[in-house]
Order: C-alpha cells, then structure tokens, then sequence
C-alpha cells in the first residue's frame, strides 16, 4: 500500500521508512525510478515552538534546494509555486495558505527593480473546478507557457495511509502530482511530461480514509460490505486542523523563500 496520497493532487512515493532516531527532525532521500524523493520527518508536533519550526524550515529548504540544484535552477531562473486545493475546506487548504508566506519578486523584477541576492519567485492558487469551472491544470499550463519558469513547485494536502503518519512528515518529489487521487477524484496530472518544466510537489499527510484507519486495527478481519462502503466516503482529520494548516504553511513558504532567495 502506497503511504500517502494527495487529497487534491497526486501520489508522492511508493514506500516510507519511519525514521527511528532521536532527533527531532530528519531527513531522509530515496530513488523510486527516475523520480527522486526527501522525506522530511518530524518527531514532536510543530504547535507553538517557533524554534522547532525554524529547525524544520531549514530541513525543507535544504531538501528543496537538492531538487531545484538537479534540474540547474539558479536564482537567475524563474520558479513557480503553485497553492494547490480547496481553501474553502480547512484541510486542503495548504497550499493557497502557503503562498502568503512567499517572498514573491518577479514583479520587482518586471519594474527594473535589480537584487542580486535574491531569486525570483512566483505564485498562483491552482483552485478547484468546483469553485472556479477551470480544472487546475489548465489555469497551471496557462500560466506555464506563458511566463515559462525553469521550475514549478506544487505545494498540496496529502492523505496517510496511516494515522501514525498525519502531521509527522513533509514529503518532496520531483515526479510530479495528479489533482484528486487521494479521495478517488484523479484529475489531470501537474508533471515535468505534462507542463514540460521540472515539477517538485511538496506535501504533508493531514487527512485519512476512515477505512485505513480501521484496517491498521482489524488484524486482517474483514468488515461487512455496507459498513466498508460508509467508511470509503468518510475523509477525517485532526481536531487541531486549522493550526497544522497554518503551521505547515508558514514552514513550507519560508523554506521556498530560503532555498530560492538564501545560501542553503
């Protein structure tokens, strides 16, 4: 069973190896094919430890930075962050949250204003068809073959296979996402074949399936087919939502605007 999937967008990874140190946030790369993954994993929860958070920021930044140093991204290149999901919903609202602790300065640099320590940076809320009418791939290419960056990072909610694994790790990839196939919704996938630019999807696991929540228990017991079609519609997340959310949207849009804008 895959780990995690996006609630809005995509599959990030086949396997995930829980790290078993003692730190209290880590980070490990693996290779599934060509596609390169970082998992980032936390130990103790993000809420009201800015420390902890500043630690954590600067293990994303690293890791982000690896991925765009891959594919050549200087701070000379254009990068596109892109918020996927629903805001109107409080868990997949990651990635627009995301966007407003972006350092954006690709307007700066259309006005003639000139940093040469500072990289260039964009973004766009992807939406959801159902509030705008427009799949978010289409608003996503638009705005790819217009500006053309040299990358895009996606930033989105993801669903645990395991609810030991909710709020505890922040996962990279290079492969790309696919809108909906967490909740059994798959739209058209945001990659590198279908964008033709590097895509880095980040996400972190903040709802599950009721159904996977009971298998972890059941011990191989099998559920009657009623109850089993009740659990596969239930989606659930944690009681503290609203402040992961916001708690894991100012690591990740710091983080980008370290590994765009600083020296990691």
């Amino acid at each position: 069973m895959r780990d995690y999937f996006c609630l809005n967008e995509a599959v990030l990874g086949n396997d995930f190896v829980s790290s078993k140190n003692a730190y209290a946030v880590s980070a490990e790369r693996k290779a599934s094919g060509k596609e390169r993954l970082s998992f980032v994993n936390l130990n103790k929860s993000l809420a009201f430890d800015s420390e902890y958070k500043n630690e954590v920021m600067g293990v994303v930044a690293a890791e982000l930075k690896y991925m765009l140093r891959c594919y050549k991204v200087t701070k000379k290149d254009l990068v596109l962050v892109v918020g996927v999901g629903n805001e109107g919903m409080t868990a997949d609202a990651l990635g627009g949250r995301t966007l407003k602790y972006l350092d954006i300065t690709e307007h700066l640099k259309k006005a003639g204003v000139k940093s040469a320590s500072r990289g260039r940076l964009c973004g766009i809320r992807g939406g959801v068809a159902g509030v705008t009418g427009i799949n978010s791939f289409d608003v996503v290419k638009g705005v790819v073959d217009r500006i053309k960056p040299a990358s895009v990072i996606a930033v989105d909610t993801l669903s645990a296979g395991r609810a030991s694994r909710l709020m505890r790790v922040i996962q990279i990839s290079d492969g790309g996402l696919v809108p909906g196939s967490g909740v059994g919704n798959a739209k058209r996938e945001l990659s590198e074949k279908s964008l033709g630019v590097p895509v880095i999807a980040v996400g972190v696991p903040l709802v599950i399936q009721a159904l996977n929540i009971w298998a972890e228990g059941a011990d191989g017991k099998r559920l009657n087919k009623a109850t089993e079609d009740v659990l596969s519609d239930l989606v659930v997340t944690v009681k503290e939502i609203d402040l992961a959310v916001e708690d894991f949207s100012e690591v990740i849009g710091e983080a980008i605007n370290l590994a765009v804008h600083g020296t990691i």
